[in-house]
């Protein structure tokens, strides 16, 4: 896939011979899809916004913007207001944000026809200050960097100076919009599989997940979903259950206990009965790091759906105090 285009949604199916966690009685467990929606397109062309830099100039008329510092090199700089407006010559005020450079430029022209003859403006952005893309977790440089419009997954782990040593790229993922997109880091990184390697957009936050970081994650029909620490001795699936306070068995649908393993891109998926996880075999059946336990009213198949509630329980304690001062201005 180019990195403008979109990858084709995959199911992902456990085969009945899938490795157990730890017990036998999973080796049998019930067939499960996912549905893993395609990635998104091109994100388009680079919108301007307050605070902006812009180099406009007349390439036809060269004196004609003298710019905030005129009789200088930096002649033509104009800053986008914080109400989005450009304060050019001879025109006034003319209205910026939102616009592409393109239509900018067309817009500028097309005033400018009125004054001068046969105008040939070029509009350009100096210094990208309106918009950014974060990077967190295990790289060497965390923090908020700023949004050019051209910048890819690959581009923007490159800024943050790349991965640590604990870097957990099945666990990583990249929020846009509080929507976590199916960006398989493992395949882009250790597989060269580049239709990961997609156009971020401004706000774009990727997260690269920390393999020492032992927990779990119990969602769903439960008292109290969360995300739990494991500790160094092995947790037990039917423990991280009643440390979620049990499961609710008005709404939990019986039969319906999915167990979630591996990147969020290429999950094997267990289901289980309650019964099972009740009985003998459920205090048999281990953890590992990073699971996710659903206890699910309807089936688990819509990705997205299982995502969104996940998020918030990524979200907590991750961002903010990894994000470095000195990346931000």
């Amino acid at each position: 896939m180019s990195v403008s285009g979109c990858s084709t949604a995959g199911s992902y199916i456990v085969p009945a011979s899938s490795e157990p966690l730890g017990a036998a009685d999973l080796a049998g467990a019930a067939r499960e899809t996912l549905e893993v929606p395609p990635l998104p397109g091109d994100p388009g062309p680079y919108l301007i916004g307050p605070g902006d830099v812009l180099l406009v100039r007349d390439l036809n008329h060269p004196d004609l913007f003298s710019g905030e510092m005129p009789q200088t090199p930096d002649s033509g700089l104009f800053t986008v207001s914080d109400e989005g407006k450009l304060l050019l010559p001879m025109i006034g005020e003319i209205e910026a944000a939102g616009k592409s450079l393109t239509n900018l430029r067309d817009e500028i022209q097309a005033i400018f026809l009125q004054y001068v003859r046969k105008p040939n403006i070029s509009v350009t952005v100096a210094e990208f200050r309106s918009q950014k893309f974060y990077v967190l977790g295990q790289v060497r440089a965390p923090g908020a960097y700023p949004y050019d419009g051209r910048v890819s997954v690959l581009d923007a782990l490159g800024a943050a100076q790349g991965l640590n040593e604990k870097a957990d790229l099945t666990g990583s993922y990249l929020v846009r919009k509080g929507e976590v997109l199916p960006v398989d880091f493992y395949a882009l990184l250790r597989k060269g599989d580049m239709s990961g390697n997609i156009r971020l957009a401004g706000g774009d936050l990727l997260h690269i997940a920390d393999a020492s970081d032992r927990k779990v994650y119990v969602l769903g029909e439960v008292r109290r979903p969360g995300v739990f620490p494991m500790g160094s001795d092995p947790l037990r699936l039917i423990d991280a259950i009643s440390m979620a306070g049990g499961l609710d068995l008005v709404t939990a649908k019986k039969g319906e206990i999915f167990l979630v393993r591996g990147s969020y891109v290429d999950p094997t998926v267990y289901r289980l009965s309650l019964s099972d996880v009740m009985n003998l075999s459920g205090t048999e059946t281990f953890l590992e790091p990073g699971d996710r336990v659903y206890a699910a009213a309807t089936g688990l198949t819509n990705w997205n759906r299982f995502m969104v509630q996940l998020l918030p329980f990524l979200q907590a304690g991750s961002y903010g105090s990894e994000i470095r001062q000195d990346n931000i201005d």
